[in-house]
């Protein structure tokens, strides 16, 4: 039957007597409540995380090598505190349960999987693995060696430099050590053959000594030595002078600020009146000046002279410029000089500053314009020199400098005296150096920077070639010809090979010569004629076949053949400017089918009749019936 009460009678509270409980019984144990959040909450504030380093590594993490698979047991508790009263209040109305022995759980914890076979796997990203880039104490050791490394260096130098004991078994020569050394061997060859051994050896060039020549002194200040300096005897400033307009540097605490502020450059261009004690003392006085804005003011002023230039730069000032910096007794005399020491260089430059001698080539390129003839003469005679030494191509900085002094030099001489000047310098060169790789060391110096380089080179070149100084004063195109080149190819004993005496070396040189003299070959004008032109390719012709027989000439088998192979290549190199850029067109190559220019009339019949039977072999036979 249904009841048709009120809904709301259903959500009464029932009283206790209703739940079916009879008196008689016990009352029940209470329930375990479960927790809320409010057991979560502690009274007490939590403690702040501490900072992790960032170099360590989390426990358990994937780097972790344990490959056993973990049960639900070593999951993280992470309900242990909320379930903490619940657990206790179920221990004590259930029976205890057998202990069972369970892992230590540890707290946050990384979930473990099983590993793949492929061990080489990443590490965790989590784990911070720290490398350091630069190890400053391997750096420290590497600077530490290299400093004893370059101060062993340099005490060798200086012990050479000052003549040590040891230096005599240095200049020993590898033939004498081959000669030891095969004589203090017992029982292996014969005096014979270790005698044929040794002039093996000598032809075959492996201990060849290349000259070099010494422009500077060794062992003084400036050429670098490690002797002490000696004292400078530098000019006082002429103060006496100083009045006028150029009072204002009769005080010296101001004088260096005036004179890199520029004020005397600035008054000189406008009036033109600097005194000439003051002149010659700034001439003297910049190659020691240490200080690059002060010397470069000095330069300059002396640029703005050309007067005082004209009148007071002789060639006795030219040569105490270059002799200031160092420059040998050799260098600067007339003639040669006969000293073997002169003329090689076996250790070099110590350490040199090559600052005094730049300012020198500088004030040469600037000065240049004011010279007379007869110092721009000694100007391009000692830059010629300075060329022979290989400090101009060792150098950078000496290089550029060593080319616009030239250039300058050249383009100050006046034409009408041009002629005069060439022959001037290329005869004190010729007296002054008689070996031919020292004279291609100084014509290779020279810059194709402007025409008259570029003649004064093929003048040189034609005046060392043809061994006749006198040809330096005319211009190449009116004294050069071919067949005096050819006349003397073949009849210099220069051009000679030998297998024992030729020296590769020289012939080297005389063949960059040789290449530098014939230039473009001065070929016939336009308008010469088919026959002037015919003579002309084979004139080059002829000379080209005498080169390539000097090529075939060379034995370059073996070792220790660096200088013949030089030569040799220097010799292709020329045959081929001569067949293919000084001749009129490339030479005709070899064909059956055409006469050659070089053919006469005599072989023409032949090719015609050997046309004929070779086109009547190509006709197809008739076929008969």
């Amino acid at each position: 039957m249904v009841n048709n009460g009120s809904i709301a009678s259903f959500f009464k509270p029932v009283p206790k007597s209703s739940q079916g409980s009879s008196p008689s019984e016990p009352p029940a144990a209470p329930r375990p409540s479960l927790p809320s959040a409010l057991d979560f909450l502690s009274p007490t504030p939590p403690k702040p995380p501490k900072p992790r380093d960032r170099n360590a590594v989390i426990q358990d993490s994937d780097d972790d090598d344990d490959d056993d698979i973990s049960s639900d047991d070593d999951l993280p508790d992470f309900f242990a505190k909320g379930f903490m009263s619940a657990s206790t209040a179920t221990a004590s109305t259930t029976a205890p349960a057998p202990a069972a022995a369970t892992p230590a759980v540890r707290t946050f914890a990384t979930p473990k999987r099983r590993r793949t076979t492929n061990h080489d796997i990443y590490s965790s990203p989590l784990t911070i693995n720290a490398k350091k880039k630069f190890d400053f104490n391997a750096l420290l050791k590497e600077v530490a060696a290299d400093n004893a490394v370059e101060e062993s260096e340099r005490r060798m130098r200086a012990a050479l430099a000052k003549g040590s004991p040891t230096k005599k078994k240095v200049d020993v020569t590898l033939h004498e050590l081959m000669e030891e050394a095969l004589s203090e061997a017992e029982n292996s060859q014969d005096e014979s053959k270790n005698r044929k051994t040794i002039l093996a050896i000598q032809r075959n060039e492996a201990s060849e000594e290349r000259k070099e020549w010494c422009f500077f002194n060794a062992g003084d200040k400036y050429a670098g030595g490690f002797q002490s300096p000696s004292i400078e005897v530098r000019q006082a400033f002429p103060r006496s002078s100083a009045n006028g307009n150029w009072k204002f540097l009769a005080e010296e605490k101001d004088r260096n600020n005036f004179f890199e502020g520029g004020l005397p450059y600035t008054l000189q261009t406008r009036l033109q009146d600097l005194p000439d004690e003051m002149f010659l003392w700034i001439f003297h006085e910049f190659p020691h000046e240490k200080s690059r804005k002060l010397r470069e003011e000095y330069l300059r002023l002396l640029g703005a002279c050309p007067d005082q230039t004209r009148r007071l730069v002789d060639e006795e000032c030219v040569l105490q410029l270059f002799q200031c910096v160092g420059a040998s007794e050799s260098a600067c005399a007339t003639k040669r000089q006969p000293e073997k020491e002169a003329w090689q260089r076996p250790y070099g430059y110590l350490e040199r500053d090559w600052v005094p001698l730049q300012s020198v080539l500088r004030a040469i390129e600037l000065i240049a314009y004011g010279l007379s003839a007869p110092s721009l003469t000694q100007c391009m005679t000692l830059l010629l020199r300075l060329g022979m030494d290989n400090v101009v191509r060792d150098e950078p900085s000496i290089t550029k400098g060593h080319q616009d002094a030239l250039c300058s030099v050249a383009q100050a001489v006046p034409q009408a005296a041009w002629n005069g000047f060439c022959g001037d310098v290329i005869d004190s060169l010729y007296t002054h150096t008689p070996e031919t790789g020292l004279r291609w060391n100084a014509v290779s110096a020279i810059p194709f920077l402007n025409l008259r380089l570029i003649e004064l080179r093929r003048r040189l070149a034609l005046v060392f070639v043809l061994d006749d100084p006198q040809r330096g004063r005319c211009h190449p195109a009116t004294i050069f010809s071919m067949q005096s080149v050819i006349d003397r190819v073949e009849g210099a004993e220069e051009f000679m090979i030998s297998r024992n005496t030729t020296d590769y070396a020289n012939l080297t040189a005389l063949i960059e010569l040789l290449g530098v003299a014939i230039g473009d070959g001065s070929p016939p004008p336009e308008g010469a004629g088919s026959e002037a032109i015919k003579q002309y390719d084979n004139e080059v012709d002829g000379l080209a076949r005498h080169i390539k027989l000097m090529w075939s000439s060379i034995s370059d088998s073996g070792a220790g053949q660096s200088s013949r192979w030089d030569a040799k290549t220097k010799l292709k190199d020329f045959e081929r400017k001569l067949s293919y850029i000084v001749r009129s067109r490339p030479p005709p190559k070899d064909d059956i089918f055409r006469l050659k220019e070089n053919d006469d009339e005599i072989q023409k019949p032949k090719q015609q009749e050997y046309m004929h039977t070779w086109m009547a072999s190509k006709k197809p036979t008739p076929k008969t019936s």
